[in-house]
C-alpha cells in the first residue's frame, strides 16, 4: 500500500561552520508533514551545531510518500514537489520489497 501525507512548510536549518566541512555555514531544508489526523510525522532531532532559522510553507501539492513494506514496516519512500519529477512509487515500493526479502534471506 501507498500513501502520502501533506508537507505544508519546511523548516529552514542553518549548520554551524564547525558541523561542515567548510568555512561557512550551510543551509538545508526538512520537510515538515502531517497526517490526516494532524499529527505531525517523528519530527528531526536536532543536532548540536544545528539550529532552525526559519519555517517557509510549501507550495501547495507537496507531498511524504509512504510505502508498507510489511504488516508491520513502513518507509518513506520520497516526496512529491509540484513541478518536479518523482518516479513510479509503485515501482519503488516493489524495489524496497525485494531488496527487504533479499536481505531477510541473506540473514538467514
Amino acid at each position: 500500500m501507498i500513501w502520502k501525507e501533506l508537507v505544508p512548510a519546511f523548516a529552514v536549518i542553518e549548520l554551524s561552520a564547525s558541523s561542515t566541512t567548510q568555512d561557512l555555514p550551510s543551509i538545508i531544508l526538512e520537510p515538515l508533514s502531517i497526517d490526516w489526523e494532524g499529527i505531525c510525522d517523528g519530527g528531526k532531532k536536532l543536532g548540536v551545531h544545528e539550529k532552525i532559522v526559519q519555517a517557509v510553507s510549501a507550495p501547495e501539492g507537496c507531498f511524504k510518500v509512504y510505502g508498507e513494506l510489511s504488516e508491520t514496516e513502513t518507509e518513506v519512500l520520497g516526496y512529491e514537489f509540484p513541478g518536479a519529477f518523482h518516479p513510479n512509487w509503485k515501482y519503488v515500493l516493489k524495489e524496497r520489497i525485494e531488496k527487504k526479502l533479499l536481505l531477510e534471506k541473506t540473514v538467514e
